[in-house]
């Protein structure tokens, strides 16, 4: 399998997301806090994280709170229509662990991804275009 060779730079200091790191996996890792938590940021981007995938993860954080309340919307209608499957889970259950934003071909597209205590066998995300809630998707 082909491979990137590493970047000259593995650590930057962005004057809007802080400090940026490079990943093996080629991406941006960060952190943003919101409410006294920390969150996980990933950002698409080799030599340097890429402007388009920076800019709506800006447009993310600054809009945090309303996307938070459409995402636990779309998890409680989500976890309303699978009752019959989710009955132990509630909607308090979902915490937003990170955004990601690795698609720059697709530059309205990101990925929030939850860890929930009743389910730590699940890795679940919520896709999100122009920061509206999509899909709530379970994966093992």
């Amino acid at each position: 399998m082909f491979k990137n060779p590493e970047p000259d730079i593995k650590v930057i200091d962005h004057p809007d997301l802080g400090r940026l790191e490079w990943e093996p996996e080629d991406w941006w890792k960060g952190s943003f806090l919101h409410g006294g938590s920390h969150f996980a940021i990933f950002l698409a981007g080799h030599d340097a994280p890429d402007p388009l995938s920076v800019q709506k993860c800006k447009e993310a954080i600054h809009s945090f709170d309303d996307i938070k309340k459409r995402v636990e919307h779309l998890v409680s209608a989500t976890l309303l229509r699978y009752s019959h499957i989710t009955a132990d889970i509630s909607v308090k259950d979902f915490v937003i662990q990170s955004l990601s934003f690795l698609w720059p071909e697709k530059p309205d597209y990101c990925m929030i991804f939850f860890t929930n205590e009743k389910d730590k066998d699940g890795l679940w995300k919520c896709e999100m275009t122009n920061c509206q809630p999509q899909y709530l998707t379970r994966d093992d």
